[in-house]
């Protein structure tokens, strides 16, 4: 038995002395799902992070951000308890990151109806919930509109990415009340230091001219991804979609000082053409994995499905093998396999999660579902369902989060039908 894989199986046994011996496999369930909280909302995509021994914290967005804490065997530290201050009502779509020790960031945004905008906030804490830092205003966005992520590294630096688009609109000629829009997107990032120090000034990762015929809203419509290594060094990575192509997977590597690696660099092959919500993790060493959905694609004809693709790299930003799908079969029908989410332990061992409907069933996601990969990029078991019963009626809407520890033992969280799911897992 290698030897992390020996140290999870005594970790996991001391975890759970309280409620007996375990006595999953390698890559099994360790219990039953479990819910976190009822009727949470389900508007944002809720999130998990996990420190190295295992004991994580599930954020996600209701009439507030709340979140609630939770040892390495899913017993609750307590109850939950709200994250964001209490002037501003209007937070939403929470983004977590959490250090080895178990120090976190949560980054949301809320609306300020002094100025009649949106900015993007964020605030640090220690392992036992109290504030590090104070609430941070990272960013005003110019027209309201725009996403935003968060990473932390081992050590609890952390970095906030967000894309900030602006609009422009004109008068369509001969077209009464018909409007052209155009417009652009800049994503930026700043640094930080764990007690929410400003570490350098803002960086601009990209900019990009959006497809003018029309916006409404669905350009570059998921939020940049970010991920840091143990020495600072992080990548960010995007969904473009500009008028000469369509939608496309970039990345942009940065050292510790905040120093850009080299141009971006596209992520998804060729083909298939359109990629959608990139997903990203980083293990120690700073290699990474990320993750996206495409659609089907038969003959010259998109289908309504779609399929869950990955890609690795190394420290460098060199690519370790070509892109590969994650979800079994050679994709079409209407099956829908989407909304992505990975993550790495420290040694590079990996986990893919997305929402899915079972086979080739229609039309909307039903379940949850894992794949796990050694760090060589070799397929570890099969495909799991978090909720393999795959009712229809168990709409899933909003993409899962998915965890690990430094044992690779997984946690995944999800909405369904409103209330929090979670589930863990043993490490292979």
């Amino acid at each position: 038995m290698p030897m992390k894989h020996w140290f999870a199986s005594i970790a996991m046994a001391a975890n759970l002395l309280a409620t007996g011996p375990a006595q999953a496999g390698p890559g099994d369930p360790l219990g039953p799902q479990f819910t976190i909280a009822t009727q949470a909302g389900g508007r944002a995509p809720p999130q998990v992070a996990r420190d190295a021994a295992g004991n994580f914290l599930a954020v996600w967005e209701g009439p507030f951000i709340s979140a609630r804490r939770y040892y390495a065997n899913g017993t609750p530290q307590g109850p939950q308890f709200r994250v964001t201050p209490t002037d501003q009502p209007s937070a939403h779509s929470p983004s977590l990151a959490m250090s080895s020790a178990g120090d976190y960031v949560v980054a949301w945004q809320a609306y300020d109806p002094i100025d009649s905008s949106s900015h993007v906030y964020a605030r640090s804490f220690d392992a036992s919930g109290l504030p590090r830092s104070a609430v941070l205003h990272v960013a005003a966005l110019t027209q309201g509109t725009g996403y935003h992520s968060v990473a932390m590294g081992p050590d609890g630096r952390f970095v906030v990415v967000w894309n900030d688009f602006v609009q422009f609109f004109a008068p369509i000629p001969g077209v009464s009340e018909g409007l052209l829009s155009a417009g652009y997107s800049n994503l930026r990032a700043q640094r930080y230091a764990l007690n929410g120090s400003p570490d350098g000034g803002k960086l601009l990762v990209t900019t990009s001219v959006t497809n003018p015929t029309p916006l409404s809203g669905v350009h570059n419509a998921s939020p940049p991804q970010a991920a840091m290594d143990a020495q600072g060094g992080f990548v960010v990575a995007w969904e473009d979609q500009t008028v000469t192509s369509a939608s496309v997977i970039y990345a942009r590597r940065y050292a510790a000082g905040g120093l850009g690696g080299g141009l971006k660099t596209r992520i998804n092959p060729q083909f298939p053409l359109e990629a959608y919500q990139p997903s990203l993790a980083m293990d120690h060493a700073g290699n990474y994995l990320i993750g996206w959905h495409v659609r089907h694609f038969l003959s010259s004809n998109y289908s309504s499905g779609y399929d869950v693709w990955a890609r690795r790299y190394s420290a460098t930003g060199s690519a370790q093998g070509a892109a590969f799908q994650v979800n079994a079969g050679a994709g079409g029908g209407v099956s829908i396999q989407e909304a992505v989410d990975v993550a790495l332990d420290p040694n590079g061992d990996a986990v893919v999660a997305w929402a899915g409907s079972p086979g080739d069933s229609c039309c909307v996601p039903s379940e949850i579902d894992l794949q796990r990969y050694s760090a060589a990029g070799v397929a570890q078991g099969g495909k799991t369902s978090v909720t393999p019963s795959g009712d229809e009626s168990a709409r899933i809407p909003a993409a899962p989060s998915v965890a690990m520890d430094s044992y690779g033992n997984v946690v995944v969280v999800w909405y369904e039908l409103d209330d929090l799911k979670g589930r863990l897992y043993q490490a292979y």
